[in-house]
C-alpha cells in the first residue's frame, strides 16, 4: 500500500520497494537464462513460435531494468508508452508484467515471459517477485561455450550489436561459464527450475522439446521447429535456419592445447558434473582432436 501511495502522490516520479515487492497476482511467467552462447536465443525462438507463448527478447525486465529507452528498443513499444507504464507501476514486478502482457496481447498469445542471459544472475529475485515463475536454464558444453565467447565481443551502438574483432581472454570466458552455470544448478531441487542442454536441443529436438513443453504445461505443436525459423534476430541470424549440430564439439578444433589446461579444477569438475567429460584425459591430449 505504501508503495502504491508514494507512486500515486508523486505521479510515478518516486518509487518505494521497487525491487522487492511481489506481483499482486499469481502470474507464472516463463523466464529463460543461461551463459551467453549457450543456446538461449535458439530456445527463445522456439518457445516464442508457440501459438500460446510470448517471450520478450533481452529486455532485462526481470533483472529490474529501468532503462526505459533500452526497453523501448528491445520491445518495439514507443518510448512514450513505456514511460506511461513505468509511471503507473509501483514496483518492478508490476512494470514487468504490464510491459510484457501488453506485448503478449498484441501478439494474440496467452502466456508471457522473457529471455536474457542476465536472468541467471537474479534467479532468487525473480522467484521472490514472481513466486510461480518457471525458470528454464540453457546449458552447453563449457569448452564449446568458451570458444564462442572468445571471439564473440559485440559492442552496441544505438541498441544494435556490432563486432569489433576484439578477443576476450580465455580465462575470462572460462570463469564466466563456470559462474553462470553455478548460479543455475544451485536451484536443481526447486520444482520451478528446468534445464535444457544445447546438445539435446540440436541432436534430438523433438524429444527434448516435448519434455520441456510438458513441464511448462503447454501442448506440443508439431510444426514449431519450422515456425521458429520465421524468427528474426539481427545478432543471431542462425536462428532462422534449420537446427543443425555443426557447433557441437567445436572445441576439438578451436580450443588450443595450451588453453585446455585452464579448465583444471572447478571448470573440469563442472564438465564432469554436467556429463560432458569423464575425467581430465581430454586436457592431456597432445594435439587437436578430429
Amino acid at each position: 500500500m505504501i508503495s502504491k501511495l508514494i507512486n500515486a502522490l508523486t505521479l510515478g516520479r518516486l518509487k518505494w520497494g521497487w525491487y522487492s515487492l511481489s506481483s499482486p497476482t499469481p502470474d507464472s511467467p516463463i523466464v529463460i537464462g543461461g551463459c551467453s552462447r549457450s543456446g538461449t536465443t535458439l530456445l527463445y525462438a522456439i518457445l516464442n513460435a508457440h501459438s500460446r507463448l510470448f517471450l520478450g527478447l533481452e529486455t532485462a525486465l526481470f533483472a529490474g531494468n529501468m532503462d526505459l529507452p533500452h526497453i523501448s528498443r528491445r520491445t518495439g513499444m514507443s518510448l512514450e508508452k513505456v514511460k506511461r507504464l513505468y509511471q503507473r507501476s509501483h514496483c518492478s514486478a508490476v512494470f514487468t508484467k504490464r510491459i510484457l502482457t501488453d506485448l503478449m496481447v498484441s501478439a494474440g498469445k496467452l502466456h508471457w515471459g522473457d529471455k536474457s542471459p542476465i536472468n541467471m544472475r537474479v534467479i532468487s529475485g525473480i522467484f521472490r517477485r514472481f513466486p510461480r515463475a518457471k525458470f528454464v536454464h540453457a546449458i552447453r558444453d563449457g569448452r564449446d561455450v568458451v570458444c564462442s565467447l572468445h571471439t564473440h565481443t559485440p559492442t552496441f551502438k544505438k541498441g544494435v550489436a556490432h563486432r569489433d574483432g576484439t578477443e576476450v581472454p580465455w580465462e575470462t570466458c572460462i570463469d564466466r561459464w563456470c559462474s553462470r552455470v553455478h548460479m543455475g544448478i544451485g536451484w536443481r531441487s526447486d520444482k520451478r527450475y528446468y534445464e535444457v542442454k544445447y546438445e539435446d536441443l540440436v541432436l534430438k529436438p523433438e524429444e527434448t522439446l516435448k519434455a520441456l513443453f510438458g513441464w511448462l504445461d503447454e501442448p506440443w505443436e508439431s510444426k514449431i521447429l519450422e515456425t521458429s525459423q520465421l524468427t528474426k534476430v539481427d545478432t543471431h541470424p542462425e536462428v532462422s535456419k534449420p537446427i543443425n549440430n555443426s557447433a557441437v564439439g567445436r572445441w576439438k578444433e578451436d580450443l588450443p592445447v595450451d588453453v585446455r589446461g585452464l579448465f583444471r579444477g572447478t571448470a573440469q569438475g563442472l564438465l564432469v558434473l554436467l556429463g560432458y567429460a569423464d575425467g581430465p584425459d581430454w586436457i592431456e591430449s597432445n594435439g587437436f582432436e578430429h
